[in-house]
């Protein structure tokens, strides 16, 4: 008749299987860390940011045509001091600038540019004298605003200066000095014509 085992056996056993049950799942436990440790230390690759796309520029518009009403304006100068010399003269040039930049600001704001510029100068009887003042007022256009009047056609050299107007000689270009006997002498009228342009289309 086989012996049964002894309570104290029993108990032993069940310790022993627990003992093991518990070393199997640290065990198991331990190699979960070591694979979760493994996978944080391997670095992710990650993509760099992609660039912004750049803004393409706007195309300027298209020069297409010139408008056919020109737009008048009207300055005050000092007409002898301007065309005088020495630091008298250069006040006076300085002055005229900031009065045709004045008078012009609406089409400066615009965003014009000037195709041609007849220029009226005052005096009840001199044409001549007119004249000279009329290209004198010529002289600071680019002064007065670089965009409506652009140093490639209003720079130096582009215009007619007094000199040449005395000379008599005859003055082409997009700047035209003319006489106007209704005008006070230190009056000068400016008609600016402007070009036109469409804006669909693109750089000029």
């Amino acid at each position: 008749m086989p012996l049964r085992p002894s309570t104290a056996d029993a108990r032993r056993g069940r310790l022993r299987s627990s003992e093991s049950v518990a070393g199997w799942v640290f065990a198991d436990l331990l190699l979960v860390l070591f694979i979760v440790g493994l996978g944080t230390a391997i670095p992710l690759e990650v993509e760099p940011p992609k660039p912004e796309p750049k803004p393409k520029p706007k195309p300027e518009p298209e020069i297409v045509g010139m408008r056919t009403k020109p737009t008048r304006v009207t300055v005050k100068v000092n007409a002898d001091a301007l065309l005088s010399s020495g630091p008298t003269a250069t006040r006076a040039r300085s002055a005229a600038c900031q009065s045709v930049q004045n008078a012009t600001a609406d089409l400066i704001d615009e965003g014009a540019e000037a195709a041609l510029v007849l220029i009226f100068g005052g005096h009840p009887d001199d044409a001549s004298q007119a004249q000279r003042v009329a290209a004198a007022v010529g002289q600071e256009l680019t002064c007065a605003s670089p965009t409506l009047f652009p140093r490639k056609s209003f720079g130096p050299g582009r215009t007619p200066t007094p000199a040449e107007v005395a000379s008599g000689r005859d003055t082409t270009g997009v700047v035209r000095p003319f006489w106007n006997g209704r005008l006070d002498y230190g009056t000068a009228q400016l008609e600016i014509y402007v070009f036109t342009t469409d804006e669909r289309k693109g750089t000029r």
